[in-house]
């Protein structure tokens, strides 16, 4: 049965699960934060709090116990988060620091204490009556409203939780089966385009994933059978998108074209899809769409590659390359091949993984294992993190700092504590380029994101800067 109860804003615990986010690519909480405040509009949101001094009196947060005393936020992240980056509880991304601690200025101290504890109805975990409650504010009610993709990624989710039965989904939900499967329908094939390489080719991965998308002129034209067929769209019996055998590549070519001129180009491009394109017209588009890609004939799927290679590398700093003399002489003896960092690295601390890691890491064959090899490095370095905040006794601070996951977490606690971690100086300047630099992004997007075959060249280029680093951070260790 739900209560009532007043809980402390510290025992609140962001829903990572958030409906409003692709968790496909939006797989960390330090993420969830920054596509909340991108796409839906948290600087309003703490205005509004400021304005008021204070939440409406009305506004309940719905919760599910957690461990430890701790709440799970199942609806009301927005508020949650507003709250805890009006008070100083989370770290807020760096573009929207200086408005928040403008907007905050004028937050009464009365108001601000009053944000301390907030009203919310604890729900048992084995309860689902929320669910409906959900469903109707976010899809039916006019309040702030999630965006369509986050609708659908809501029912779909629920499909997946209720062991893919449509009639439990629906009456779970309180909606129409037909409206139900069409969300799930629509759900999955957006997720299989987003996760398609075209998005990096074109540069248009950021447009793409914003789950405020207006998708309308994506999902009216779905509802002709000719355009269907045209764009060789089938569903199974699971709802799940059915991918052909044969041609598949320009299914896929076709299917991010549609998407794109759907969803990101606007009504004065020749390619835009809008609400009033009739049916034929479409059909008329996805036809030169075809006829665009059996032209293509003279790119192989090597050129190919290479290209969505290059296009990410523009991306990256420019390489930094940190040479001994040894490391020198070893590149002339192989005739200019990029040299393997790691390959005579040793560990002297006392710590069992770190010298693991270390051995399989200088044993690596960079050449044939280049994904193993950048996952090994960015392992490794957190590791050594690790073992200096335990060994600094740091280990429940770190535990219970809020904000963020993985290396990103790691990095941003250690630079905060760097007078407590570290005896030389470097390792926080070290840490503070690398938490900036492209590099931390290349390592987290091999590891969660999307996959890439990372040359050794890039190997060489990270394991330079990382090795340096390792030492600065075990400088008292060893």
């Amino acid at each position: 049965m739900p209560t009532d109860k007043m809980i402390n804003v510290d025992d609140l615990l962001l829903n990572q699960r958030n409906y409003r986010i692709d968790f496909d690519r939006y797989n960390t909480m330090e993420k969830v934060i920054e596509k909340l405040y991108e796409d839906e509009n948290i600087i309003e949101m703490i205005k509004g709090i400021v304005d008021f001094q204070g939440l409406y009196y009305n506004d309940r947060i719905i919760v599910t116990p957690k461990d430890d005393n701790k709440y799970i936020v199942m609806e009301g992240n927005r508020r949650v988060l507003a709250v805890k980056s009006i008070l100083g509880k989370i770290l807020i991304p760096k573009r929207y620091r200086s408005r928040v601690d403008a907007i905050t200025t004028k937050l009464s101290a009365g108001a601000k204490e009053s944000l301390k504890v907030l009203p919310a109805v604890v729900v048992d975990t084995n309860d689902t009556s929320y669910l409906k409650i959900i469903a109707d504010k976010h899809s039916t009610i006019d309040y702030q409203r999630w965006g369509q993709i986050s609708q659908w990624h809501f029912f779909a989710d629920i499909y997946e939780e209720k062991n893919r039965d449509i009639e439990s989904t629906a009456n779970e939900l309180g909606k129409n089966k037909n409206e139900v499967s069409n969300y799930i329908h629509y759900y999955n094939l957006i997720k299989y385009i987003r996760s398609l390489p075209y998005w990096e080719e074109k540069n248009l991965r950021d447009k793409i994933e914003r789950n405020n998308l207006k998708a309308t002129k994506f999902t009216r034209p779905l509802g002709y059978t000719a355009v269907l067929n045209e764009l060789n769209i089938r569903f199974d019996n699971s709802l799940g998108l059915e991918i052909p055998d044969t041609n598949k590549e320009e299914f896929n070519y076709i299917l991010c074209n549609y998407a794109a001129a759907s969803l990101i180009l606007d009504n004065t491009d020749d390619d835009s899809i809008y609400t009033r394109t009739s049916p034929s017209e479409i059909i008329d588009l996805i036809k030169e769409w075809k006829t665009e890609y059996a032209n293509k004939t003279d790119q192989t799927h090597d050129e190919s590659k290479n290209n969505r290679d290059d296009t990410y590398k523009q991306k990256r700093d420019e390489p930094i390359e940190v040479k001994t003399n040894k490391e020198n002489n070893d590149k002339k003896s192989k005739g200019g091949n990029p040299v393997k960092y790691f390959s005579n690295l040793k560990c002297t601390v006392d710590s069992d993984r770190l010298k693991r890691l270390s051995k399989e890491l200088s044993k690596i064959n960079m050449t044939q294992f280049p994904a193993a090899a950048i996952m090994l490095t960015r392992s490794l370095l957190e590791s050594a993190l690790l073992y200096q905040i335990e060994k600094k006794g740091l280990k429940s601070d770190y535990y219970n700092y809020e904000g963020f996951d993985g290396l990103k977490k790691i990095l941003n606690f250690s630079i905060k504590r760097k007078n407590d971690l570290f005896a030389d100086p470097k390792a926080a300047h070290g840490l503070e380029y690398l938490e900036n630099s492209k590099y931390k992004e290349f390592m987290d997007d091999i590891v969660h994101n999307k996959w890439i075959d990372p040359h050794e060249t890039d190997i060489a280029n990270i394991a330079g800067k990382i090795r340096q680093l390792l030492k600065d951070i075990l400088t008292d260790s060893a």
